[in-house]
């Protein structure tokens, strides 16, 4: 008697819906968690500004946040006792809104003795080429991973870190020092600017004097200030674009913020009165189609609309 066996194959899993479809598109301004870095020299005032966001919980060392009334992990005395805080404070995400890494530079030699541990090199220069550098780089690429999944779980990130002064060559102009975020490895520090909504720079309120010799001079009466857009000698920029100098102060750093947001709802309703006035289709595509094609934050784009659209009216009724 012959016997037929059949064999019956596993069914492939059912392939997952695809996230990228039209039901799925969001529209307008997203409120999300902010990411903030925030450096400058020793003892001026970085971790008091952080001790004012919402419920913020403490990761570092070097004592910076003993004067505050904040909460703390222990100084973590490992990279993965790092990461082991990031983890905890994702599984207890209803207990703080806000974490803070004080300062960046402390968690350095973890990130680097990591690398050296994994890859069995008794030095980063063992490798040889900068294949150490770039190994460290990678491994910091690891770890902002790991910190970016609090900010999905919608907690804000505040970096505290300080600040190092580096000379700036150029055969434009003279040779001049500029501050930048005090990190070794140079190319994790530009990967953490770039990674953060906002690079706020502390300093002391300069001014310049011109003495009896003639010669100016840096003037300071040591009143600190913090900078949310770029200058040659610091790096610093805001999303969306806050005023270029504000007070060392969370307060002041979510007033400035309202007052982008409500200045650029002004602004749009006013665009839409005089579209309305103007009565121009072609107009009205142009202008929004200009609207468009700016970043989100970019309110001097609106208020030229306004001006153009305003003076076109204006046109419009001296011809009538």
């Amino acid at each position: 008697m012959n016997v037929t066996t059949i064999v019956s194959r596993p069914t492939a899993a059912p392939k997952p819906p695809s996230r990228m479809v039209y039901a799925n598109v969001t529209k307008g301004v997203l409120e999300r968690p902010m990411k903030i870095l925030i450096y400058g020299e020793a003892g001026f005032a970085k971790s008091s500004f952080a001790a004012h966001a919402p419920r913020p919980i403490w990761l570092g060392g070097e004592n910076g946040s003993d004067h505050l009334p904040v909460a703390r992990y222990p100084d973590p005395q490992s990279y993965e006792e790092v990461v082991e805080a990031i983890r905890d404070a994702r599984q207890h995400r209803d207990k703080h809104d806000t974490f803070v890494f004080d300062p960046l530079g402390f968690f350095e030699p973890f990130v680097e003795e990591k690398v050296r541990r994994d890859n069995g090199w008794a030095t980063l220069e063992e490798p040889g080429y900068g294949r150490g550098p770039q190994a460290v780089f990678d491994q910091w690429r690891v770890l902002l991973h790991e910190i970016e999944q609090l900010y999905y779980a919608g907690m804000h990130i505040v970096i505290i870190a300080h600040a190092d002064k580096k000379t700036e060559t150029s055969p434009d102009v003279e040779t001049f020092d500029k501050y930048v975020i005090a990190l070794k490895n140079q190319k994790a520090a530009h990967l953490l600017d770039r990674w953060c909504d906002y690079v706020l720079f502390v300093q002391q309120r300069i001014w310049t004097t011109k003495g009896k010799d003639k010669r100016f001079r840096g003037t300071t009466d040591g009143s600190l200030v913090m900078h949310a857009t770029a200058m040659p000698y610091f790096r610093a920029k805001s999303r969306p674009a806050l005023p270029g100098t504000l007070p060392v102060s969370w307060r002041a750093f979510m007033e400035a913020r309202a007052a982008v947001s409500t200045r650029k709802k002004d602004l749009r309703s006013r665009v839409d009165e005089l579209l309305l006035e103007l009565n121009d289709e072609s107009a009205a595509q142009q202008a929004l189609d200009y609207i468009a094609e700016a970043p989100d934050d970019d309110t001097s784009r609106l208020e030229e609309v306004v001006n153009v659209l305003a003076n076109e009216i204006a046109k419009k009724d001296t011809q009538t």
